[in-house]
């Protein structure tokens, strides 16, 4: 799954709470946030309960990187 880190209505950090609540609720299923923020606080905020299945990528990167990141994301051991 892929979902940027602001997102309607508030724009602050929904996408996180987001990620947070979908891997909770199916653990198959990996989540990729996207930001345009540098801020590390975010990144340790999405992975403060652990990385499996979650991953962080600056929106900058995207096209360089979205295939791995994705795989990354699908790797986990849940998603077997």
């Amino acid at each position: 799954m892929l979902t940027d880190i602001r997102m309607p209505p508030g724009n602050r950090m929904e996408g996180i709470e987001a990620a947070h609540r979908i891997r909770a609720a199916q653990l198959a299923i990996g989540v990729v946030v996207l930001s345009q923020h540098a801020d590390e606080t975010c990144a340790f905020e999405l992975l403060r309960d652990g990385a499996e299945g979650l991953a962080y990528l600056l929106k900058e990167r995207v096209v360089t990187s979205t295939s791995s990141d994705t795989r990354c994301a699908r790797r986990s051991p849940a998603a077997r």
